[in-house]
């Protein structure tokens, strides 16, 4: 009986159980820089706060956009969620501009 704990694994089954352990690492590592990446910019995106209205008109966003995207859930990406909402206000009021001339 014990000699059956002491059969080494054939090759075939120990490369590919590392490849699989191999595999599982990195699918561990790509989600922990993922997290670390949200968190920097979670951080990022609250310094906003400390800018006064004038500043945050220059970069195209208003305080309760930066509110708004830090208002989501830790698992997304707040720069994501402003730079949408950016964008939306952005093409909203570039297509009010178009109707307007015509």
């Amino acid at each position: 009986m014990t000699q059956a704990f002491n059969t080494p694994l054939p090759t075939q089954t120990r490369g590919s159980l590392l490849a699989t352990l191999g595999g599982t690492a990195t699918a561990l590592l790509t989600l922990a820089a993922a997290a670390w990446r949200r968190r920097q910019n979670r951080k990022a995106v609250a310094g906003l706060l400390d800018l006064d209205d004038y500043m945050l008109a220059d970069i195209g966003v208003t305080r309760s956009d930066v509110a708004a995207s830090l208002h989501g859930s830790d698992y997304l990406d707040p720069s994501a969620q402003l730079s949408r909402l950016r964008n939306e206000r952005r093409t909203h009021r570039l297509s009010g501009r178009g109707k307007r001339g015509a």
